[in-house]
């Protein structure tokens, strides 16, 4: 029997978007029967970024400064067993986390969860219901991955 090899658990590249850069990092695997069926609605949580270039992408020390918080941004989700950030874009002076999740009551969760141990950063949250596969589909057509 050949073992198919596993995608890796995260892709990323920059692209220019607009005469600015887009970072993306998305997880190729994430789209399986299962999580289509568990995981049917699209939070995004959104964080404004405080010292970006003038591309709109952070300035590398400060982006390094926020691995506790994107930590936190994954692991809230994942460890709650509700849900998984898919992509997570970089652009304009934001960050967005797009996920998917189980109850779309959830996203509001995630968002104070993540702004309450985080209360320096400026955090927002959106949800669209039943939203998340047609969402990374079309990520997935857009930046192919």
């Amino acid at each position: 029997m050949i073992n198919s090899p596993q995608p890796p658990e995260w892709v990323g590249a920059n692209f220019d978007y607009e005469g600015s850069t887009l970072a993306l990092r998305a997880r190729p695997g994430v789209d399986t029967e299962e999580h289509e069926k568990r995981f049917p609605h699209l939070p995004t949580l959104t964080h404004q970024l405080e010292q970006v270039r003038a591309d709109g992408t952070p300035e590398p020390e400060y982006n390094q400064s926020l691995a506790e918080f994107d930590d936190a941004v994954h692991d809230t989700l994942k460890l709650s067993g509700r849900g998984l950030v898919m992509i997570v874009e970089t652009f304009g002076g934001k960050r967005s986390y797009y996920a998917c999740v189980a109850e779309s009551e959830f996203a509001e969760q995630w968002a104070e969860q993540v702004s309450g141990r985080f209360s320096e950063c400026c955090v927002s949250a959106e949800i669209d219901c039943d939203q998340a596969w047609n969402f990374y589909r079309q990520y997935r057509r857009e930046y192919q991955w």
